[in-house]
């Protein structure tokens, strides 16, 4: 597909253009409110007073949260490639790098150096869900949107290249993840359906098919209810069949283009507790 032509002029519009506004703008394009493909989760901005970053992505995604297992010759090779693909892309360009460690990310690829190397290579800008450092030692021209802020570049290295990449597009599934194993709400967590969801709901946005109130929204039933191939134990240790068929709730929740993300926990067989591994609260 041929990259939109992107002149000076439209380039100075966009600058000027906040995400609100953008949304506003989506919506009476649609002739109907309620749009929701926006990124959620609360960002860090480098330079909060900047104008928007607008250009084409360059995507990367990296990991630092332990050191890397390929060899280093290989880890090398690619960071030269990344660079060289920074150097060549698309102008304005936009890094926009997914840390695979989120949300337990540690590593600040973002820091006074690497701002100003990028600069140097005409990057626009950053956006990634992981850290960045050095802040009040940033070049000024090159705005960092992050997830968090730290004092570490861990054991940062890049592990591909010119990738999709997913920037707080999972944003409740790493929640589940960090907060989980603590609350015990989930019994199961379907992740790979719920993102194959997700992304059809997305697509049939673009196409026109919205779906109503609930298309792309995240939602998730008691581990009573039938969810076609995933096994319901009602909260049991016992051996549990695969449900067959939705059941009608789910279909429905289905057909409203909701995402599912999987089952949640009950007292054995929806009696009154105890469940030593169950929610944490008493009541859902």
């Amino acid at each position: 597909m041929a990259l939109p032509d992107l002149t000076d002029d439209l380039l100075t519009l966009l600058r000027r253009v906040d995400t609100p506004t953008v949304c506003n703008a989506i919506e009476v394009f649609q002739g109907k409110r309620g749009f929701a493909g926006f990124t959620r989760g609360t960002m860090v901005a480098s330079h909060p007073g900047a104008p928007a970053m607008v250009g084409f992505a360059a995507t990367t995604k990296l990991a630092g949260a332990a050191p890397a297992t390929e060899h280093a010759a290989v880890i090398r090779a690619r960071r030269m490639a990344y660079y060289r693909m920074m150097a060549d892309a698309p102008r304005p360009t936009v890094a926009v790098i997914e840390d695979v460690d989120f949300p337990a990310c540690v590593a600040a690829y973002w820091g006074e150096i690497n701002t100003t190397v990028h600069k140097g290579l005409g990057v626009a800008g950053a956006l990634t869900n992981g850290v960045v450092r050095d802040l009040g030692d940033l070049p000024d021209g090159f705005p960092v949107v992050a997830g968090s802020i730290g004092p570490s570049h861990g054991f940062a290295h890049l592990r591909e290249i010119a990738s999709p990449v997913t920037v707080f597009g999972e944003a409740h599934l790493a929640r589940i993840a960090a907060l989980d194993p603590a609350l015990h709400t989930f019994a199961l967590v379907d992740a790979d359906a719920a993102i194959e969801q997700a992304d059809a709901a997305d697509r049939a946005l673009a196409a026109g098919d919205d779906r109503g109130p609930l298309h792309g929204i995240p939602v998730a039933v008691k581990d009573l209810v039938d969810i076609a191939g995933l096994p319901t134990a009602c909260g049991s240790r016992r051996p549990a069949p695969t449900a067959r068929a939705d059941a009608e709730v789910v279909a429905r929740l289905r057909r409203a283009g909701a995402v599912l993300l999987g089952k949640l926990a009950t007292y054995e067989y929806a009696t009154v507790g105890p469940a030593f591994d169950g929610p944490t609260v008493a009541y859902s």
